[in-house]
């Protein structure tokens, strides 16, 4: 039997094998089951605060009954009203961009106050002191990792903020994030 020996390259080679055969399997079923797991957050912009909600599948996605719910250090959880996603939906390919600062113009952009629920304004700014998750649901049923469909979670600094994870774990136990405790790191000047 030889030693084993790792030098960079081999650890390198044994990272990404290792990474695909953890990530893709759950891409790939994704992908040809064409499950709603093919909407994922696409971008978040800090200064303009703007999510941008994106059809990674094939197929048109109805988002009846979806719910926006962020989480913070400060508020809590904050919610979007249970019919407040009802009659969007996303074509294959195509996004949908959510204001936090209502001033959305175009056809596939949305303010978030006309979402309903309880008030998610202005929670997307970052500042030194701020952690922020922000998760999308099937219903209302956020404690259930079978209803996440998508999760984000980010600090100042990638501080972990335990008062801030509550919805880490379900996205955790849904395979979305890899731990509650594992943030984003942004800054002042972060732009998403």
């Amino acid at each position: 039997m030889r030693p084993f020996k790792t030098n960079l390259r081999s650890g390198l080679a044994l990272s990404i094998a290792v990474a695909c055969c953890l990530i893709l399997p759950s891409a790939l079923s994704a992908q040809t089951q064409g499950t709603v797991e093919d909407v994922q957050f696409r971008s978040i912009d800090l200064q303009t605060q703007v999510l941008e909600l994106h059809n990674y599948g094939t197929v048109t996605r109805s988002l009846n009954g979806w719910r926006f719910c962020t989480h913070d250090e400060i508020d809590g959880f904050d919610y979007t009203a249970t019919g407040g996603l009802n009659g969007f939906s996303l074509a294959a390919g195509e996004s949908l961009f959510v204001h936090w600062l209502n001033d959305a113009s175009a056809t596939n952009e949305v303010n978030i106050s006309a979402l309903g629920g309880q008030s998610i304004a202005d929670l997307l700014a970052v500042t030194p002191s701020s952690a922020i998750s922000i998760g999308i649901y099937r219903s209302s049923g956020f404690g259930n990792a079978n209803n996440v469909v998508d999760h984000i979670q980010y600090s100042f600094n990638g501080a972990d903020i335990p008062s801030a994870t509550p919805r880490g774990g379900p996205a955790v136990a849904a395979e979305l994030w890899t731990a509650s405790t594992h943030w984003i790191s942004v800054d002042a000047t972060s732009t998403g």
